[in-house]
C-alpha cells in the first residue's frame, strides 16, 4: 500500500484556521469581560464600548494598508509581525489600570495593528495555497 503524503496546502489551511480562531477569541475578550472590568476598575459601559467600537472601525481601515504591505514584503513576514504585536497587546492588557490604558491597549497593539494586519492576509494565504 502506497503511503500518501498530506499536501502542504492543508497544513497552511489548518494553521490559518487556528490563527483565525485564536485571534477571534482575543478580539471578543473585551466584550466578554465588560462587567468584570466595570466592577474592578469602575469604568462605565460607554467607555469600554467606545474603545471596542473605535477598535472595530480601525480594524476595517487598516486591512487595505496591511494588504499592500503584504504585497510588498510578503504575507509570512507581515502576519508574523502582526501576531507578535497582538501578543504584546495581550500581555500588556494584564498591566492596565486606567481607562486611557484600555484605549491604548485595545486600539493600539491589541486592536487595529495586530488584529487587522493578520486578518487581511490570512484568507488570501490559505486560498492561494489550495488553488
Amino acid at each position: 500500500m502506497a503511503k500518501t503524503k498530506m499536501h502542504y496546502a492543508w497544513i497552511v489551511a489548518a494553521v490559518t484556521f487556528f490563527i483565525l480562531l485564536i485571534t477571534a477569541g482575543i478580539r471578543a475578550t473585551p466584550s466578554i469581560l465588560m462587567v468584570p472590568l466595570q466592577h474592578e476598575f469602575g469604568w462605565t459601559t460607554a467607555a469600554i464600548s467606545g474603545a471596542i467600537a473605535i477598535n472595530i472601525a480601525l480594524f476595517g481601515i487598516i486591512c487595505p494598508f496591511a494588504a499592500s504591505f503584504m504585497a510588498r514584503y510578503g504575507v509570512r513576514k507581515i502576519v508574523l509581525l502582526a501576531l507578535a504585536i497582538l501578543a504584546c497587546g495581550v500581555a500588556g492588557s494584564s498591566l492596565m489600570h486606567r481607562r486611557w490604558e484600555l484605549v491604548g491597549v485595545v486600539l493600539g497593539h491589541f486592536g487595529w495593528l495586530g488584529h487587522g494586519s493578520h486578518r487581511a492576509g490570512a484568507g488570501s494565504c490559505s486560498g492561494k495555497s489550495l488553488v
